[in-house]
This record gives structure tokens, sequence and C-alpha cells, in this order.
């Protein structure tokens, strides 16, 4: 569990890059490896970049990076997620 700890941070800082840098496809991929890295660590009760206060901050990220990448059954399961969990952004309605 400490290399997926180790590179989540990784994961997150590149998938934030490439989305600021118009490359949503692999944005879309690196956001969904850290949110799959955070139920990973979570399962195991290790401790995640990701928490319960900005876990809704990265799935709106990942489902913006998936419609921009044309990924909308993607994004909708994103989006999804938030609205069950309660959430203040716009464009997930």
């Amino acid at each position: 569990m400490k290399g997926i700890l180790s590179i989540q941070a990784g994961l997150i800082n590149i998938g934030v890059a490439k989305y600021e840098a118009q490359a949503y496809e692999k944005a879309y991929l690196s956001l969904t490896a850290a949110l799959k890295s955070h139920a990973l660590l979570v399962a195991a009760n290790e401790k995640s970049l990701l928490s319960d206060e900005n876990i809704g901050e990265h799935q709106y990220l990942t489902g913006l990076a998936a419609l921009m990448a044309g990924r909308n059954a993607d994004a909708v399961h994103y989006f999804e997620e938030m609205l069950k969990n309660g959430t203040d952004k716009s464009e997930v309605y």
C-alpha cells in the first residue's frame, strides 16, 4: 500500500496538469487512477491524500475531464456519485 500512496500525489498532479493543458483523455485516465488508488487505500484502512473533504472536488474534476474527452457515460458515473453525496456544482445537474 505504501507504493500506491507514493504514486497517488503524482497521479493527481499529472491529472490536473493534463486537464489544464486540455489533454482531457490523459487527464481523465490519471484522475481516475487517483480515485481508484483512494478506494484501495481506504479499503486497507490506510491514509489517502484524498479525503472526505476533497473527494467531491476530485470527482468533479474527473467528471469534467470525462465530458471534455467525450466519455459522457463515465462523466455520468462521477456526477451521480456527487449527487448522491450532495453537491453545489450546477454542471452536475
